[in-house]
Order: structure tokens, then C-alpha cells, then sequence
């Protein structure tokens, strides 16, 4: 079931660095032990595992923490965010308001979304490779439902579609980018 419980008070950012290096799951440790707090900002090394709600503590609580924005930066070329070994996805979404910032990072997955913003979710994906490293993804960044991101020096490799936008995405670009080997570059329904 899923934990309720409201945000911390107060409008700053918590920072942590994190060093995946000898711990994939140090990302998704460091997220679980802050996870109601309103603005959080990871800067990464190394291979970090995405999908860092899951619990990774049998019995612990799923939570999904509306208005919640979440900034992860790549602290050097090795930043890099994998599929979780307990879910086999990344699966990183802003949604209810909430934000999602990925900044100078590679995103490498099999799953099926790695990157998506919707319910009014917002945020930026800069300087950021996003490739499918085998099984059936299908976008690489995924917006629907009023979701709304800046994209900009993104290289966007190996997906079904590269970028796809649904009922109401707002997708704007600020830099270069670049979508190879993939069925359909950008995919716009009712948006």
C-alpha cells in the first residue's frame, strides 16, 4: 500500500551528494530516506539505479508525494541512471504538480518509459543522453495530461519513439535534439 503522510515544511532544497559507484542503489536509498520532502536535489557519480520510489526494504511503503520536485544532476561523465534491479525500469515521472530536473547525466534502460512528465507534472531534461539498451521501450521521454518540459542537448537513441506526447503535453526546445534509430522521431496526439 502506499504510505500517507504530507511534505516537509519549508521551501528550500535539500542536497545530497551520491556516489553509485560501489552502490547502485545509493540514489534510491537516499530518495527513500527524504521522500517527503518538497524540493530534493541529488548530484550523482556513477551507476545509479532510476525508479527510486520503490521500496528497497520489504515492507516499507510505496509513496507518491504530490507537488514533490526532483532535481538529479550528473556530477561527472559517469553519471549514469540504470534500470532498478528490483523493477527493471527507471521510470522517473513528474506528475500532480510535481517536478522532474535531470541535468548532464546518461539514462540507459530496457524498460518501458524511462523519463515522463504528466498531471501537470514540469521540469527540464538537459544535457542528457536517453538510450535503450535492449527489450521493448517504447519513448524515450513521454508527456501527456498537461505535463510540460524543456528539452535541450538531448541525444535520444533506440526507443519506439523518441519523444511522444499525449492530450495536452507541452514539449519545448531549448537546445539541439538529436533522436536516432527509432520507428517514430516525435509522436503528437491531441497536443
Amino acid at each position: 500500500g502506499l504510505e500517507n503522510s504530507s511534505l516537509s515544511e519549508g521551501s528550500g532544497t535539500q542536497e545530497f551528494d551520491v556516489d553509485c559507484t560501489e552502490n547502485p542503489a545509493a540514489l534510491s536509498e537516499a530518495y527513500l530516506a527524504n521522500k517527503f520532502t518538497q524540493n530534493i536535489s541529488f548530484l550523482i557519480v556513477g551507476s545509479c539505479y532510476g525508479d527510486i520510489t520503490v521500496p528497497r526494504v520489504e515492507g516499507e511503503a510505496a509513496a507518491q508525494v504530490h507537488g514533490q520536485v526532483i532535481f538529479i544532476t550528473g556530477a561527472d561523465e559517469s553519471a549514469t541512471l540504470v534500470d532498478n534491479d528490483l523493477t527493471g525500469n527507471i521510470n522517473l515521472w513528474a506528475s500532480f504538480g510535481g517536478g522532474l530536473y535531470l541535468r548532464d547525466l546518461a539514462v540507459v534502460t530496457s524498460g518501458g518509459i524511462p523519463v515522463a512528465f504528466s498531471r501537470n507534472g514540469h521540469g527540464s531534461v538537459i544535457n542528457v543522453t536517453i538510450s535503450r539498451s535492449d527489450g521493448e521501450a517504447y519513448a524515450g521521454v513521454y508527456v501527456q495530461e498537461g505535463g510540460q518540459v524543456y528539452l535541450g542537448d538531448v541525444v535520444i537513441n533506440g526507443f519506439e519513439s523518441g519523444i511522444a506526447g499525449r492530450n495536452g503535453a507541452v514539449i519545448r526546445s531549448v537546445g539541439d535534439i538529436s533522436i536516432t534509430d527509432v520507428n517514430t522521431g516525435i509522436s503528437m496526439q491531441n497536443s
